[in-house]
């Protein structure tokens, strides 16, 4: 008992004190990571104008090519395997490797030479950035608990950062360099990420659930604590919540708003209000930001 209660005494004393410099790095990391993830999965969108020319591709054709990364990102998730991996092995190395398999998927779009090729690279950025959202989940969990909304809340403006610069720049990159080279340029330019996350991210997790178990049940109460004790709940269980339902509709939602604008906005607005690919990006880029 007294071994448990220093924990919780240490646990207590370190979110008084707030966060250290390195874990608010490994956060600005993750961050940086997220903006990147975006850049890539939004690139192909600023392209298709420029693609649906080249590769003589119908709309439909070009809506089945930007749907290509969400049914490995999505079906990945939904079965459970990225969560499987960011649970079963360390959380920083899987992002390592989905960091890294996403970048080069993203670098290689620029060499192809047929829709098949790029269907399946876009499948390929999908099972690499499946990885991304429960590798922060599990960092942020061995981190303050009252720090962790802020981190979140970091997180989220990336999702949007993400596509205000990929826009931006790859507006410039587009007009002066083609499309090829802003697939090659941003993919191999993100691989810069990957020594310093070497260098600075978490290496050891030990300890961090149980962290964040005790300092949840101390806040909740007895009770919780004896419910903890049973073990973690059930998928089963957190099913039958109206609002996990709640959640999972109105994040739908959004996301169903937020990822047209993503995937379609640049060719609506090169098709249909006849701008020019600067233009568009510029425009593109305003939106998001």
């Amino acid at each position: 008992m007294a071994g448990l209660a220093n924990v919780v005494a240490n646990h207590d004393a370190r979110d008084r004190a707030g966060m250290s410099r390195g874990e608010w790095m490994v956060v600005a990391l993750l961050v940086l990571s997220v903006v990147i993830n975006y850049v890539d999965r939004s690139n192909l969108s600023l392209a298709v104008p420029i693609l649906e020319r080249q590769f003589a591709l119908s709309s439909f054709k070009a809506g089945e090519l930007l749907s290509a990364f969400f049914w490995t990102y999505s079906l990945v998730q939904v079965f459970g395997l990225a969560g499987w991996l960011a649970d079963r092995f360390h959380a920083g190395w899987v992002l390592f490797c989905g960091y890294l398999l996403w970048s080069l998927a993203t670098a290689a779009t620029g060499l192809t030479a047929s829709f098949t090729a790029l269907f399946a690279l876009r499948l390929l950025l999908g099972l690499g950035e499946s990885v991304a959202y429960p590798c922060y989940s599990r960092v942020f969990a061995a981190m303050p608990q009252e720090h962790r909304g802020k981190a979140n809340a970091l997180i989220d403006a990336g999702t949007k950062l993400g596509p205000a610069a990929g826009a931006f720049v790859g507006g410039m990159v587009l007009v002066h360099f083609g499309w090829r080279m802003l697939f090659v340029f941003f993919g191999l330019g993100a691989l810069v990420w990957l020594p310093v996350w070497y260098w600075a991210m978490p290496r050891s997790e030990a300890g961090a659930s149980q962290r964040g178990a005790l300092a949840g049940n101390e806040k909740l109460g007895p009770g919780a604590a004896a419910a903890s004790a049973g073990g973690e709940p059930s998928i089963a269980k957190m099913l039958q919540l109206p609002c996990a339902w709640g959640s999972f509709v109105g994040h739908f939602c959004g996301n169903y708003f937020y990822y047209f604008l993503l995937t379609w906005l640049p060719t609506y607005l090169v098709q249909e209000e006849r701008l020019s690919i600067g233009a568009m990006s510029r425009l593109t880029s305003a939106v998001f930001l």
